[in-house]
């Protein structure tokens, strides 16, 4: 947590945010009441809708969702879930393809998950035709 709290001073939209909570009501800056309560600071920390906002550093982000996938005892969780599980607490723009990208490079799922596609066969050779134009192959892609 001091950790994110270190970064948020620094990070862009967390100062343009601060600045909005400190300066004047929310409302000014969204257009809807669905909206002011969005923004809040919470013993220090920039929140969204009560989840801690993490700022743009990758290996902040990567700690996050390390927490949430890389446990032993969560088994590895795919990207829907653990983009779920991250989002309970945490919040970043674009965070499922964060989660997606992390969970897609894991070498650890990559190295204990059984493929899910169909095992590859073996190739058969063609047989080689007698004749000119016994065979004609014909080759369609999309």
């Amino acid at each position: 947590m001091p950790q994110i709290i270190a970064v948020q001073v620094s990070d862009p939209l967390a100062v343009d945010v601060s600045a909005e909570l400190v300066d004047g009501p929310i409302a000014e800056v969204t257009n809807s009441k669905a909206e002011e309560n969005e923004w809040k600071v919470v013993t220090g920390a920039l929140t969204n809708q009560e989840r801690i906002s993490i700022p743009v550093v990758d290996h902040l982000r990567g700690k996050v969702i390390s927490l949430f996938h890389d446990k032993p005892e969560s088994g590895h969780f795919g990207a829907l879930q653990t983009t779920e599980l991250v989002s309970w607490d945490f919040y970043w723009p674009a965070m499922d393809l964060h989660v997606h990208k992390d969970v897609r490079g894991s070498r650890v799922c990559h190295r204990i998950k059984p493929p899910r596609h169909a095992g590859h066969r073996i190739n058969m050779p063609l047989e080689t035709q007698s004749r000119r134009w016994e065979g004609i192959i014909i080759g369609l892609c999309h």
